[in-house]
C-alpha cells in the first residue's frame, strides 16, 4: 500500500485516531525543536505555564499550514493523556526492534518523521525509559512527533500486561549488557539538567565543527531532547545548514561519557553553572518558574496581525486593561453597572451600536452586591443571571476574603469554568496593588497578572479608582490617584466629571469621556445623568441609574476644564475658592478687569474659572464712561451708594452734585455686611 508522505497535513486530518485529536497538548515543530502554536520555544514541560501554551490539534494543524517553516506536529506526553508513546527505530542500521512488529498488530501505528522507524500509541501508563538507537517509550515528559502517516487500520488500544513486560525486558532486562545499561540509565534528563545543558552550550562556538561533533555525539544519548538541544544551539552558527545538520545527526554514535562531556568541555571554556543552589522553581521544577535561561523569542514573521477586537468600538477592548476615574460623586459605580448591564444583554452602546452578549464578573471592596450593585443592575435591565460576584477565597479549609492582589491563579480557574465572560470589572482597582500604590514598579508588578489573564481570556478589565485632590486643570490621565502606572498601563482611559450648577432645566450636567486610547480615538465622549427611582420589582427600594445624553466632542482636558469651573472637583471646590477670592479682590470696590485678569492668573486661577464665580455672585460689569474700560463689583457696594446718595440728597440737596463722595462715607459699617448682602441675593 502507498503511503503518503511524513508531513501531509490530509494524512494528519484523515488518519490520525480521534482519541489523540481531541487532547489539548498539541505543538508545532522545526527539524524536532518543539514550539508552542504562537510561535514561541517550548518552555518547561508540565509547568502552569507550559500547558497554558499548549494547542487544540486544530490550532496547531492551522499553524503548521499557514507558515511559519515548521516541519509537523509534535503531541506533548502528560501523564494526563493517559497515552503511552513508542519509539521504534534503526539507527545501528541493524533493523527494527521485533517488538516493532507485534506493537503494529496490537493497536494504532505510523511511519515516523525519518520514514524509517514506527510509532506505536496505546492507552495506559509506563516509565520514560528508552533502549538507545532501538526503543524510546514517552509517557510523562517531553514530546513526540506525530505524522499520521497510518500502517494499520487499528485505533489506540489498551497496553497489556503482557506487552508491557516484554517492554521492561527488551530494555532493562537480562539481555542487555553492562555498556548498554550504562546508556540506557543517561537516556532520560530531567528539566534542571536541560536547562543546564541549554546553558552550557550557549557557553560554546557551534561554527567549530570539530566541537560540533563532539558535543552532538555526547548528545546522542538522551535521544530527541539531545537532538533538539544540539539543533537549537547548532543554529546560533552563521555556518548552520538545516539538511546538513539533519544528516550529521544520523551518523552520531553514542558516547560512553554521555552528555556529561558537554558540561566538561564548557567548564574547560570557562562555563559556571547559573543554577547551581538555585532554588525549585528557578529550576523549573515547581509550577510556574521556567529555568532562568528560558526567554522565549519570538521571530516577527511567525506573528500574524491582527485586529483590535472591540466590545464597544473605542471604547471596551477584548483582552484590554481600562481604567475609569473621577471624583467622588460622579456616578462612576453606576457607569460600571451599566456597561455591565449592556454587556448582558447584548444591548446598545451610548452610540447606538450593538455589544455581544457574554457574562460580567464584578469585584466589589466598597459597595455591597446585595443593597448597591445588584439594585443598579436591575434598574439598568441587566440580565443577572449572567453577573457574578467574587466572593471569598477557601483555602486550607478556610475562608478568607479574596484578594486580587494574590488570588489571580483561583479565580483563573473559575473564570475558565464559567467560559464567555467579556468584562471584569475591579472596584477599586488599587486594591489589586500588593504594596506602594504611589510606585510604579509595584504598580505594575501588581497589575500585570490581571492584564495577562485579561489578555488570555479575551476579556475587557476595567478598574475603578478616584482623582488626586488638588489636581483639577492637569491632564486627566495624571489626575488618577496613585502611581501614573495605572494611567500608562491602561490602554484607555474614561473619565467620569460632574458640573455643580444646575442647568435650566434643574438637572446636574455629567460629562463620561475617553481621556486616554492607545488603541483608538483618545477623545470625546457623552453627557449622562444620573436617574434615582424605585425598582419596580422591589418595591421601597430606590436607586440610580445611567441615562445616557448627548455626543461630546473635544478632548478630555477641554471638557473636564468646562465641568471644572462650573463645579468643584470633588475635593473641596474650585469655584468656591474662586468665590472667595473674588470677593476678597473686590472687597475695597470696584478693579478694571485687566487687573482681576492679572491677579486672577497669578493666583493660579482659569479666566474661565473666574467668569463662573462672577456669575455666582451676581457681579453685573459696568462702564463709567465712553473712553473709560469695563469694571467689576461687588453687587452690594452698588446698592450701598445709592442708599448713601439718597440720603445725602435728602440732607443737603446742594451736596446731591458733589462728585468728590467716599462710596461708603459715613456708613462705612456697611462693608462688612456686604456678605450678608451676596447672599440674599
Amino acid at each position: 500500500m502507498t503511503q503518503p508522505s511524513p508531513h501531509n497535513h490530509d494524512a494528519l486530518t484523515l488518519s490520525l485516531p480521534e482519541a489523540l485529536k481531541e487532547i489539548p497538548g498539541w505543538l508545532v515543530h522545526r527539524q524536532k525543536v518543539p514550539y508552542y502554536s504562537n510561535g514561541a520555544n517550548r518552555g518547561t514541560n508540565g509547568t502552569p505555564a507550559d500547558r497554558a501554551n499548549l494547542s487544540t490539534f486544530n490550532d496547531a494543524l492551522a499553524r503548521l499550514k499557514n507558515g511559519g517553516n515548521y516541519s509537523g506536529l509534535g503531541l506533548a506526553m502528560l501523564p494526563d493523556w493517559g497515552i503511552v508513546a513508542l519509539d521504534f527505530d534503526d539507527k545501528q542500521g541493524e533493523g527494527l526492534h521485533p517488538l516493532a512488529a507485534e506493537a503494529e498488530r496490537l493497536t494504532y501505528c505510523e511511519i515516523s518523521p525519518s520514514g524509517k522507524g514506527r510509532r506505536a500509541f496505546f492507552q495506559g501508563s509506563m516509565p520514560d525509559i528508552s533502549l538507545p538507537g532501538k526503543i524510546e517509550i514517552f509517557h510523562g515528559s517531553r514530546y513526540v512527533t506525530v505524522t499520521g502517516n497510518r500502517i494499520n487500520t487499528l485505533d489506540i488500544e489498551p497496553l497489556s500486561q503482557d506487552f508491557a513486560d516484554k517492554l521492561r525486558a527488551a530494555i532493562t532486562g537480562n539481555r542487555t549488557t553492562p555498556g548498554q545499561r550504562q546508556a540506557i540509565s543517561q537516556t532520560f534528563i530531567d528539566d534542571k539538567t536541560k536547562a543546564e545543558l541549554r546553558s552550557a552550550l550557549a557557553s560554546m562556538r557551534a561554527d567549530d565543527r570539530d566541537l560540533w561533533q563532539r558535543m552532538g555525539h555526547a548528545l546522542k544519548t538522551i535521544g530527541d531532547e539531545g537532538r533538539a538541544l544540539w539543533l537549537e544551539w547548532s543554529q546560533t552558527s552563521e555556518k548552520y545548514n538545516a539538511a546538513d545538520a539533519s544528516r550529521v545527526w544520523e551518523s552520531f554514535k553514542p558516547t560512553s561519557t554521555g552528555h556529561q562531556a558537554v558540561f566538561a568541555e564548557a567548564q574547560r571554556q570557562g562555563w559556571l553553572n547559573p543554577l547551581a543552589g538555585a532554588t525549585p522553581q528557578e529550576q523549573g521544577n515547581e509550577p510556574g518558574g521556567d529555568p532562568v535561561q528560558s526567554v522565549d523569542l519570538i521571530c516577527g514573521s511567525d506573528i500574524k496581525p491582527e485586529p483590535v477586537e472591540w466590545f464597544w468600538d473605542g471604547w471596551l477592548a477584548a483582552g484590554k486593561v481600562h481604567i475609569l476615574g473621577g471624583a467622588p460623586g460622579t456616578g462612576k459605580t453606576s457607569i460600571a453597572m451599566a456597561l455591565a448591564a449592556t454587556v448582558t444583554t447584548g444591548g446598545r452602546w451610548p452610540d447606538g451600536t450593538r455589544s455581544p452578549v457574554g457574562n460580567v464578573v464584578i469585584w466589589s471592596g466598597e459597595d455591597a452586591p446585595e443593597d448597591v450593585l445588584v439594585p443598579r443592575l436591575l434598574q439598568s435591565d441587566a440580565d443577572v443571571n449572567r453577573v457574578y460576584f467574587v466572593g471569598d477565597v477557601r483555602e486550607n479549609g478556610e475562608k478568607r476574603s479574596f484578594d486580587p492582589a494574590r488570588d489571580i491563579k483561583p479565580l483563573r480557574r473559575k473564570l475558565a469554568v464559567l467560559g464567555s465572560v467579556k468584562l471584569l470589572i475591579v472596584d477599586p482597582i488599587v486594591s489589586a496593588v500588593a504594596g506602594d500604590s504611589h510606585k510604579n514598579a509595584e504598580v505594575r508588578r501588581s497589575l500585570q497578572p490581571l492584564a495577562d489573564l485579561a489578555a488570555s481570556m479575551r476579556f475587557a478589565l476595567v478598574g475603578i479608582t478616584h482623582f488626586s485632590k488638588g489636581t483639577s486643570g492637569r491632564e486627566p490621565v495624571e489626575r488618577l490617584t496613585g502611581s501614573l502606572a495605572f494611567g500608562a498601563l491602561a490602554r484607555v482611559v474614561m473619565v467620569a466629571a460632574k458640573h455643580q450648577e444646575q442647568g435650566e432645566d434643574g438637572r446636574t450636567t455629567r460629562v463620561f469621556i475617553r481621556a486616554k486610547s492607545n488603541i483608538g480615538p483618545d477623545d470625546g465622549g457623552f453627557e449622562y445623568g444620573l436617574h434615582q427611582a424605585e425598582l419596580k420589582t422591589h418595591p421601597g427600594i430606590f436607586v440610580s441609574s445611567v441615562l445616557w445624553g448627548k455626543v461630546l466632542e473635544g478632548s478630555a482636558r477641554e471638557i473636564l476644564a468646562t465641568a471644572d469651573t462650573t463645579g468643584d472637583d470633588g475635593e473641596g471646590g474650585t469655584l468656591p475658592d474662586a468665590k472667595q477670592f473674588l470677593s476678597d479682590l473686590l472687597s475695597d470696590g470696584p478693579m478694571p478687569v485687566n487687573a482681576i485678569k492679572a491677579d486672577a492668573n497669578g493666583a493660579g486661577y482659569s479666566w474661565a474659572t473666574i467668569k463662573r464665580a462672577k456669575k455666582a455672585l451676581g457681579i453685573k460689569p459696568s462702564k463709567e464712561g465712553m473712553k473709560s474700560g469695563w469694571v467689576w463689583q461687588m453687587p452690594g457696594r452698588e446698592a450701598a451708594k445709592t442708599i448713601l446718595e439718597n440720603a445725602k440728597m435728602l440732607k443737603n440737596p446742594e451736596d446731591a452734585q458733589q462728585k468728590e463722595v467716599s462710596t461708603f462715607g459715613k456708613i462705612e459699617h456697611l462693608r462688612d455686611e456686604s456678605d450678608m448682602v451676596e447672599v440674599e441675593i
